[in-house]
């Protein structure tokens, strides 16, 4: 009782295992294990991540330029505010400092692809989304007044036929006294805002001016 019949993460064998939510493994690769660190569980008997929808590994983004491709995907999220009919989709999760503004680009994928933004807990999560915005029917989503915080980006398909090779590419202005920290910052994917730099401590940097340094 309470066990279920499935092949666990990174084995071959059918067996009588706890629920995803409730095994021991990171099964959707988004660095957090099980109910109820996994914000993708809803509940420890949930036998999917992702909000008991997510049929597909959950990757991370950590760099300005992430590629993959949904050919072989699940249809598992329509982007209802951007009239998506139904196409193939990857999840990824997006850690973020304070933005003032954040761009999510597919730029030169192969596919008319949609782009949403999605908060990380389960329930009501579509914050934004764009079908056209980029050249050649793909996306190009900006939001402003992002709060720290993680995210989940869905690279989706507009229809069922649309599916294949894609390009995702994250920018954005860090808002003052949002930390400089992290490897999107590093990377050069996001910057401090206008005039201000990051400065403090390492560990601990934030983007500042000279009228928010706290010196005279």
């Amino acid at each position: 009782p309470g066990l279920v019949c499935r092949i666990p993460s990174g084995e071959t064998a059918m067996v009588c295992s706890q629920p995803v939510c409730n095994d021991g493994r990171d099964d959707d690769a988004d660095g957090l294990t099980d109910f109820p660190a996994d914000l993708g569980c809803g509940a420890a008997s949930s036998n999917i991540e992702g909000c008991g929808t997510e049929q597909d590994p959950i990757l991370t983004i950590s760099g300005p330029t992430t590629t993959g491709t949904t050919t072989g995907a699940h249809d598992d999220f329509t982007a209802d505010a951007c009239g998506s009919e139904g196409g193939l989709d990857l999840q990824y999760t997006l850690t973020l400092p304070e933005m003032r503004t954040l761009t999510l680009d597919t730029s030169g994928s192969s596919f008319d692809t949609i782009v949403t933004l999605r908060a990380s807990t389960c329930g009501p999560q579509e914050i934004d989304c764009d079908d056209d915005g980029g050249t050649d029917a793909t996306s190009a989503l900006d939001v402003e007044d992002v709060p720290a915080g993680r995210y989940l980006v869905v690279v989706d398909g507009f229809n069922g036929d649309d599916s294949g090779a894609f390009t995702l590419a994250v920018s954005g202005e860090i808002a003052v006294g949002g930390s400089c920290e992290g490897g999107l910052f590093a990377s050069g994917a996001i910057v401090c805002e206008g005039a201000s730099t990051c400065q403090g401590t390492l560990g601990s940097r934030t983007c500042q001016t000279e009228c928010s340094d706290g010196l005279d």
